[in-house]
């Protein structure tokens, strides 16, 4: 399990921090404001980000399941990755960016486009989807 786990977990730093750099260098562009980013990583999913987050929680689980400490505290163990990715998926997360995301472009070509193409989570290649 440890190992499982960091390897989930170093998957999932690496590509949380990949996508919050293409982000970063997208937005600092000026040639790309009020324009949505859809490079790198961001063209296989529309939140690579939380993805990655959520990567990084399962893998603290994993390591913590491989400690054997008993069910009470394999279960206090998942209360963290099922909070981050219940809140990520349904609370503060990924619902206000897509609605902030379709007030400000919903009326775009390009937009609808990479909506219909683009996996909302699970970077998926485009051709995929």
């Amino acid at each position: 399990w440890d190992y499982a786990g960091a390897g989930v977990f170093a998957v999932g730093l690496i590509l949380e921090a990949v996508a919050d750099q293409q982000k970063f260098e997208f937005r600092n562009d000026e040639a790309n404001k009020g324009k949505m980013c859809t490079v790198g990583s961001w063209s296989w999913s529309r939140h690579p980000n939380y993805f990655g987050e959520m990567l990084v929680w399962l893998g603290v689980f994993c390591i913590a399941v491989g400690a054997g400490l008993g069910w009470v505290w394999l279960l206090l163990a998942a209360l963290s990755p099922v909070f981050v990715i219940v809140l990520l998926l349904f609370v503060s997360g990924i619902p206000i960016l897509e609605a902030k995301a379709a007030r400000d472009h919903g009326e775009e070509e390009e937009y609808r486009k990479y909506i219909a193409e683009t996996s909302v989570l699970v970077p998926v290649p485009p051709q995929l989807h």
